[in-house]
């Protein structure tokens, strides 16, 4: 879509409760992408219907809250106990979502296709804003509305070193999916940030949502996130 929806997903991509699963959910795979000619024909680009790519964005919402539910769990479950993060996968191996878009045969680029044809419709506007976050987090925690600019951003330098550290591991894991280690590094690194800072996913979350115009704006924050993305790209690629 236009520049609008590539900075919701640049904002959103910062908190620590969804941003990674974001990620994961919205990221292209590139050639280690698996799709059999079966999922492919699921759904016909060229032909798409505004309520087809409705139907995709439930799905992602749908697949967003589930995950959500099992980062909390397993962010939890490494706070409260040591793990490496091989075990951390390990145990995020054995139970996570199926990848919404493989499964209707899109790849992020044909999807983001899709949305700029229909970016002016409000439902998918609205659909669009609810995987960012915007409608999904009507009352951000009291500790969100504490959290000044400086602070996310001082988290999210955090964020960023803690995933290069796990980069620089990476060579002497055993291979692993790629949606396993980026869904395993999201809890990991989630339980880092709650050690460090108290701060939980929701609260850093509802606190990037609430200061989201001064953030958007903030070269310091956007050099950040974009640090968090090549960093999550090394590490998957590191692993392949």
């Amino acid at each position: 879509m236009k520049p609008e929806w590539k900075q919701w997903l640049l904002i959103a991509g910062g908190a620590a409760a969804t941003g990674v699963a974001l990620y994961y959910l919205l990221r292209e795979e590139g050639p280690g992408r698996k799709e059999s000619e079966t999922e492919a024909k699921k759904f016909n680009t060229n032909e798409a219907t505004k309520e087809q790519v409705l139907m995709v964005l439930r799905d992602i919402l749908s697949t967003q809250e589930k995950m959500k539910g099992l980062m909390k769990k397993f962010t939890q479950k490494f706070v409260e106990e040591d793990y490496t993060f091989e075990e951390a996968c390990a145990m995020v191996a054995k139970q996570h979502p199926e990848d919404p878009l493989s499964r209707y045969g899109l790849t992020m680029a044909t999807f983001d296709g899709l949305l700029d044809k229909f970016q002016q419709e409000p439902e998918v506007k609205a659909a669009v804003l609810s995987i960012m976050g915007a409608a999904s987090t009507p009352n951000p925690s009291p500790a969100a509305y504490q959290i000044s600019t400086d602070r996310l951003i001082k988290v999210h330098e955090f964020m960023r070193d803690e995933l290069q550290s796990l980069t620089a591991e990476a060579g002497s894991w055993p291979k692993a999916d790629t949606k396993v280690i980026t869904l395993a590094a999201q809890a990991y690194v989630g339980a880092k940030v709650q050690k460090k800072f108290g701060l939980s996913g929701e609260d850093i979350e509802g606190a990037v949502l609430l200061n989201h115009k001064d953030l958007a704006s903030n070269a310091n924050f956007t050099m950040v996130n974009i640090a968090i993305q090549k960093t999550m790209n090394d590490l998957i690629d590191a692993d392949a």
